[in-house]
């Protein structure tokens, strides 16, 4: 029996192919957001990029094949705005931690830091 999913033009597996070069992963858990009121789709393909270039080159891929991206920092949303839907590709910037100085006053953080980790390494300055 064919699930609902398996008619629309990107199913998961045409998306992880079509972008096989940067890693993907298909999931098959069906993830809610914190007030756990909103569920996104029960399979999807996330990606962890680990370096800006990576971000970089995954965005581009994304763009040229036309897919619907999710970008998820924590999963902390209280409205289901990270969460993704049928087709969708998952952007998960969990790996994308680092942190440094870029001028006098001001920290650059990736879309992956953890606050509490942020502010422990700025207590030590």
């Amino acid at each position: 029996m064919a699930e609902q999913g398996d008619s629309l033009p990107n199913s998961i597996e045409q998306i992880a192919e079509s972008l096989v070069d940067h890693s993907p992963q298909i999931l098959a858990e069906r993830l809610q957001d914190h007030s756990r009121l909103a569920e996104g789709s029960s399979s999807y393909v996330a990606f962890s990029p680990t370096t800006t270039a990576e971000l970089q080159a995954l965005m581009a891929a994304v763009a040229e094949q036309g897919y619907r991206l999710r970008i998820q920092g924590g999963l902390h949303s209280m409205n289901g705005s990270a969460l993704p839907q049928q087709g969708e590709v998952l952007l998960c910037t969990n790996e994308l931690r680092g942190y440094r100085f870029s001028a006098a006053g001001t920290l650059v953080v990736g879309g992956g830091a953890n606050l509490w980790d942020v502010a422990a390494h700025l207590k030590q300055l």
